[in-house]
């Protein structure tokens, strides 16, 4: 599976490739803002975009609502590691979200939505 990780803290980015790519085992892409992550999104067609909410224009949000109108039709999971910021996902829809920092264990669960099971 394709798993595209975008977040502009490069520690995030290193961490969750470790995660994703070398104990997951998962093909990984990383991107530190919007701008790469729609240009790495159109170029390797991710299963799963998993992305964090506050980063530099464009936002988290921003950057998903052009990936859906670019034709992008994967899973995005939004992080953060701002509290309560489960709810502010779930006014933009069904959207999984994964609070930082987590777990092996709760990553593994959600890229399970990118493979159909």
């Amino acid at each position: 599976m394709k798993v595209l990780l975008v977040d502009d803290d490069p520690g995030l980015l290193e961490l969750g490739s470790y995660m994703v790519g070398k104990r997951l085992g998962h093909e990984v892409h990383l991107a530190r803002n919007g701008v790469e992550a729609l240009k790495l999104a159109a170029e390797v067609e991710p299963n799963v975009v998993i992305m964090d909410i506050w980063m530099p224009e464009p936002d988290g949000f921003q950057t998903m609502y052009a990936l859906q109108e670019a034709g992008y039709r994967g899973v995005v999971i939004m992080t953060s590691a701002l509290p309560g910021q489960e709810v502010e996902v779930a006014r933009h829809g069904d959207i999984p979200f994964l609070a930082k920092p987590f777990s092996l264990h709760e990553l593994e669960a959600l890229l399970k939505l990118g493979d159909g099971s």
